[in-house]
């Protein structure tokens, strides 16, 4: 079952970033240099700083950095998902059930 998290703060000038879990109590906070903005997509966080973008797993915390020139608009976030998932062997990819 896929899990909803929203944004709760991006902060530049601390850089940090609070996301909650949709009906619950859970919240994580993820700590990124240099963040200028940040969006989510299911349980993927696309992380924009000054020098390069991330895409971070917000349940596992893993991070993979990814092109600027991939970015195109907030659309685009679902395929570097699906292709970032797609990159991994078999046994690490996450379970669709």
């Amino acid at each position: 079952m896929q899990s909803t998290w929203v944004l709760d703060l991006v902060d530049t000038k601390r850089q940090l970033i609070k996301v909650n879990k949709l009906d619950s109590t859970v919240s994580k906070t993820i700590f990124v240099s240099d963040l200028v903005e940040a969006k989510i997509h299911q349980n993927t966080l696309l992380v924009i700083c000054e020098d390069c973008v991330w895409m971070i797993d917000i349940i596992t915390g893993v991070r993979r950095r990814v092109s600027e020139k991939a970015i195109v608009g907030q659309d685009q976030l679902a395929n570097l998902a699906i292709e970032a998932n797609l990159d991994l062997p078999e046994f690490l990819k996450k379970r669709q059930d």
